[in-house]
């Protein structure tokens, strides 16, 4: 088949697309590509159309296909990230950055890959020599920024980030980074006004609620009204804080508490049953009442004004069911006379930070020891944990659990909880039971820096790697604890 009639096609396909018509163009490229199928630059235009579809696995393809075109390897490098192939991103940036001399984009890349990777130090240099070829626009400097941040130097990325903010007063990713950092710093003052700006993130656009109802940030009288307080985010946020429903009904409102639903059997416990929770819970997505002010749970801090030192760490906030916990005592069976201890090692995998917090449970093979029964507190297991679970002697328990009440009737009878920054390790210090979490070595900004306890959770110990993805050396000292508190 000759060039011209391949070439003909294309130039259809593309038409298409630039008038929008994406899916046509895409089925143009196909034809084209029937014609001539080794040829990159259909590969690449293909791509291009595959990723405004929103198809990026098939777009990677494509550009794999393409990949001596210096476009196909800057779009695999952003469609890696995306898809959080860091180490795949790394590498398509180091061959941008071998063919582009000079080029800052692809350094920037290098840098960025790097930061996502755990390695902040050597994305710091990164950063740098980008900036020395020609200047970092505004949201590599407010990853530069995250770099410090994640190599410990605190203080040095807020100042990073108010630099970028005197020049882009609106930036979101700077005030966003910039709520982060001083919230990990113990700077709940700035932490939690910045923290306000996730509403203007692109990734909170499904959790924007527009209320006709003005938003409540401690700043009217709630004596006599009606306040809608709704969760976001993660069930391990809502864990931590529902805590503050108490405090606003306890200003007079009547409280309305919308929640996902398999947390709300458990919510109707809070004030550990004491009943000074919440007036009426309502599941996420079902009718709500009439209410006339709202305010998400995550602003709650904010609006109560929050420090370090005024969290409100009075657990148990949650309390079990006796007849789940009856139900669970006689599904565990009789104790065997040694520690009972329930692992959970992974959080949610669509979590953007999962790759940080989550651990195989291979890797912490190091803290099983003899002398203690193990009990996998995680509902949803994969199929490699499983087998490890199997090989270490670790009981799962969670395709019984039905919902958090369940999960609160597990974990009660557990003598220690040992959990990764997920759901279980929130519910462990709402219960007020003793829970040791293991951080990855840069930690989510709740858990502070360098801290071993824990202001929202006085039962819990703070154990943290001292390497990025030192799983296994954090497990073998943590097993090295538990047989030192056994002698």
């Amino acid at each position: 088949m000759s060039e011209d009639t391949w070439t003909a096609q294309n130039d259809r396909a593309v038409e298409l697309a630039t008038q929008g018509r994406t899916e046509e163009a895409l089925a143009a490229f196909d034809e084209a590509l029937a014609l001539a199928p080794d040829e990159a630059s259909l590969h690449l235009n293909r791509g291009i159309a595959q990723m405004a579809l929103k198809l990026d696995e098939a777009a990677l393809a494509s550009f794999v296909r393409a990949a001596p075109l210096v476009p196909a390897l800057q779009n695999m490098a952003v469609l890696q990230m995306r898809l959080r192939r860091y180490g795949d991103a790394l590498e398509t940036s180091e061959r941008l950055v071998a063919c582009c001399p000079g080029e800052g984009e692809p350094l920037r890349g290098r840098a960025e890959a790097l930061l996502a990777l755990g390695r902040a130090e050597e994305a710091l240099a990164a950063f740098d020599a980008a900036a020395a070829v020609e200047p970092l626009p505004h949201d590599a400097l407010v990853n530069r920024a995250a770099a410090l941040a994640a190599a410990g130097r605190g203080g040095e990325a807020v100042a990073a980030l108010d630099g970028v903010l005197a020049e882009w007063p609106e930036s979101v990713p700077a005030h966003w980074t910039a709520a982060f950092v001083s919230l990990s710093l113990g700077d709940f003052a700035r932490g939690w006004r910045e923290y306000e700006w996730r509403w203007h993130d692109s990734a909170f656009a499904g959790e924007v609620r527009s209320f006709a109802q003005p938003l409540w940030l401690g700043d009217a009288d709630l004596a006599g009204r009606t306040i809608l307080l709704h969760a976001e985010q993660g069930f391990g946020d809502t864990i931590q804080f529902c805590r503050y429903a108490p405090m606003v009904r306890a200003l007079g409102a009547r409280v309305v508490l919308e929640a996902p639903a398999p947390l709300l059997l458990l919510l109707r416990t809070l004030g550990a049953g004491a009943g000074t929770g919440a007036d009426e819970l309502v599941a996420s997505g079902y009718p709500l009442p009439e209410f006339d002010l709202h305010c998400p749970l995550m602003s709650l801090p904010l609006a109560f004004g929050t420090t370090v030192e005024t969290v409100p760490a009075r657990v148990p906030y949650l309390a079990v069911y006796q007849e789940r916990a009856e139900v669970w005592r006689a599904r565990l069976g009789k104790r065997s006379g040694v520690p009972r201890i329930g692992l959970a090692w992974s959080g949610a995998a669509t979590f953007k930070g999962d790759r940080a917090r989550s651990a195989p449970l291979a890797a912490l093979a190091g803290l099983v020891r003899p002398g203690f029964e193990y009990v996998g507190l995680q509902r949803d297991v994969r199929a490699e944990d499983a087998a490890a679970a199997a090989r270490l002697g670790v009981r799962l328990m969670g395709e019984h659990v039905a919902d958090f009440a369940d999960a609160a009737a597990l974990s009660a009878e557990m003598d220690l909880v040992i959990s990764v920054d997920s759901a279980p390790a929130h519910l462990a210090g709402a219960l007020g039971q003793p829970v040791w979490v293991l951080l990855p070595f840069v930690a989510e900004w709740r858990w502070l820096r360098e801290r071993v306890d824990c202001p929202w959770y006085p039962t819990a110990a703070l154990l943290r790697q001292t390497a990025p993805f030192g799983w296994e050396a954090l497990a073998e000292r943590v097993g090295d604890v538990l047989e030192a508190g056994r002698r």
